[in-house]
């Protein structure tokens, strides 16, 4: 758990959600005292979960609903897609480089200061908006049309990011 990835917005959030949850954070790394320390300060440490490191992801993954990511920058987010290809509906910060781009197609959206848009194959919050997030979490939890309609969009895109479906790409673009 590193200082970029913002694990400490979700913490935060979760005092806002209206919605019974419950959480698990994997992995270790220098912000997992931290995070222990504030769930329990925020009297949220009951909800969550700190396995630490894993090597059954993909098994943790499966138990789950929804994918959170809080990050303030990524990459191409690889973690966005596995959780899409486990059937998960992701609720994303809109940081810089990658959710965009892999939950809209890389189409611009704005998003007003605590409130989240339903993006094509997710939901986007700003950066560290925990209000946001919790407002977001809320939401799929009791609109489950909204929960089959991204989950089954997600199922779809993620096929775009499949070895064949790139070499396919490659080849028109080099072709």
């Amino acid at each position: 758990m590193r200082k970029l990835k913002n694990h400490v917005m979700i913490v935060k959030a979760l005092p806002y959600c209206k919605t019974p949850y419950e959480m698990t954070f994997l992995g270790d790394g220098s912000e997992m005292n931290a995070l222990v320390s504030l769930s329990k300060k925020l009297q949220v440490d009951k909800y969550i979960h700190f396995p630490g490191r894993v090597k059954n992801v993909t098994d943790y993954l499966r138990k789950s609903d929804i994918f959170l990511l809080s990050s303030i920058s990524e990459g191409l987010p690889n973690v966005i897609l596995e959780a899409m290809a486990q059937g998960l509906l992701i609720i994303s910060t809109d940081c810089l480089s990658g959710p965009l781009e892999v939950l809209n197609d890389n189409e611009p959206v704005d998003i007003p200061p605590g409130d989240f848009v339903v993006a094509k194959y997710g939901i986007l919050v700003n950066v560290d908006d925990r209000k946001a997030m919790a407002k977001a979490i809320d939401f799929v939890a009791v609109n489950e049309n909204a929960q089959v309609k991204l989950r089954k969009a997600a199922l779809e895109k993620v096929k775009s990011y499949q070895p064949d479906e790139i070499v396919k790409k490659v080849i028109e673009l080099i072709g």
